[in-house]
């Protein structure tokens, strides 16, 4: 793990940093980053001379940057917004707190309820147009149905978009540099930004696992009003966007243990290609949702939502790679903590495969296999064994070597080309045989 020292933030006031009274007044400093939410930035000050609560500082309207990281690094920029409101507390004992609250641009799509149509135009054409509206710039991905017509009855810019972000799997977001509304896929792939193990740089971990709104297959439905015919579109676990990188997803646990399970979703898609969208949006929702929690780490400003961490020492079933939905980056004098959000379809990550075996080099043949003897000693063995005595020698292969025992009384075979068991017999002098016990070569 690489050591990181005291934490350290900037702070920018409308393009320029904060002074250095604004600074020493620093209490507390929070962003939270979310897939669905406006990012928010809080900054709690001290206020004993109501400088803050008074004064224009902080003025609602003004906009503020947030900058994280250590001293011996760079910062880097994790919130930026507007600020929309101060709250002060005056408590029982103690000086005054102000917290100031800005969030990001997403907050000027929600000024006011709307009622607008559209004909023959695709989703991203129409957040592109309500981003313009508002002021920003769209960066999207182009989607691919044409709707005869597309209603926002009585919601505000941003739950409409959220509704088509929704219908097309997409996900709207604020990009923190450019400003830009973000209208596009999401990339739950299988490629982590960072790295974390439990008992180092993670200092908690709480996942949960459950199967209960897990489905097997989502049927959508719509109605075409032009050739008056329903309208459907289907999806299943084949069509997840990224398994990352498990072996087995929630669906199939829960298809194990409970049986198949299916939804029917009635929409307004007016085209077999919107309804099969939406079906695919809501089955990659419904099998992400099988393994969420939370998680606390050392202070980390590559964990963003939308990004991918992977976690270690939890265990098999844990371990592995999570998408994160939203994260919360809390800086105090005395340390900096990253908390976040997570989802993935399953669990029990494959495996790293086994190195591969190195197989037996090939035997070389290097000439005549080595020769090897067998030797009997007769001494003790019950009878009178006299030199000239007869014997055979029965070797592995079944050959015989045959001679007379010598004044060692001891009897060496030698030139055994195949070790292994072997038999002598011995012709006494009254004519008897004696069968000896086995020996190896």
């Amino acid at each position: 793990m690489t050591e990181k020292l005291t934490p350290k933030f900037e702070i920018d006031i409308e393009g320029s940093p904060a002074p250095a009274e604004v600074v020493e007044k620093v209490i507390a400093i929070s962003v939270r980053q979310d897939l669905h939410l406006a990012e928010s930035c809080e900054i709690k000050l001290a206020n004993d001379d109501l400088r803050f609560s008074d004064g224009d500082t902080f003025v609602e309207g003004k906009t503020i940057s947030i900058k994280l990281g250590y001293t011996d690094g760079d910062l880097t920029l994790v919130g930026k917004g507007t600020i929309a409101r101060r709250e002060i507390d005056f408590p029982e004992r103690g000086g005054s707190v102000v917290t100031v609250v800005a969030y990001d641009k997403r907050f000027a799509l929600k000024k006011a309820v709307k009622n607008k149509t559209w004909t023959d135009v695709k989703d991203s054409d129409v957040v592109s147009e309500i981003a313009s509206n508002a002021g920003l710039t769209a960066d999207v991905d182009t989607t691919t149905d044409t709707h005869k017509y597309l209603f926002q009855k009585a919601q505000t810019d941003l739950s409409f978009i959220a509704e088509r972000a929704l219908k097309n799997g997409y996900l709207c977001s604020i990009d923190r540099d450019s400003g830009k509304l973000s209208f596009k896929k999401p990339d739950t792939g299988d490629a982590a930004g960072v790295t974390l193990a439990w008992g180092k740089d993670l200092f908690l971990f709480r996942p949960r696992f459950t199967s209960a709104e897990q489905v097997n297959e989502v049927t959508v439905r719509g109605w075409d009003m032009a050739s008056k015919k329903m309208v459907s579109g289907k999806a299943t676990p084949d069509d997840l966007t990224s398994k990352m990188g498990l072996d087995k997803i929630g669906a199939d646990s829960a298809k194990k243990a409970y049986g198949a399970r299916s939804v029917l979703l009635p929409t307004a898609a007016s085209t077999a290609d919107e309804a099969t969208d939406f079906a695919k949006s809501v089955i990659n929702q419904a099998a992400h949702a099988f393994g969420t929690g939370q998680g606390a780490c050392q202070g980390d400003t590559r964990i963003d939502a939308g990004t991918v961490v992977e976690i270690d020492g939890v265990g098999k079933r844990a371990s592995g790679k999570y998408y994160v939905t939203s994260t919360l980056h809390h800086y105090e004098p005395r340390g900096y903590t990253t908390f976040f959000d997570y989802m993935r379809p399953g669990d029990s990550p494959t495996p790293a495969p086994p190195p591969e075996e190195k197989k037996p080099a090939a035997a070389r043949d290097d000439g005549p296999k080595a020769e090897t003897f067998i030797e009997y000693n007769l001494v003790g063995l019950g009878v009178a064994v006299v030199e000239g005595t007869e014997y055979t020698v029965t070797l592995p292969n079944g050959s015989k070597k045959t001679g007379k025992v010598d004044a060692t009384k001891k009897i060496r075979v030698e030139g055994i080309t195949d070790p292994g068991q072997c038999k002598i017999e011995l012709k006494l002098q009254d004519g008897h045989k004696m069968l000896g016990g086995d020996g190896k070569s």
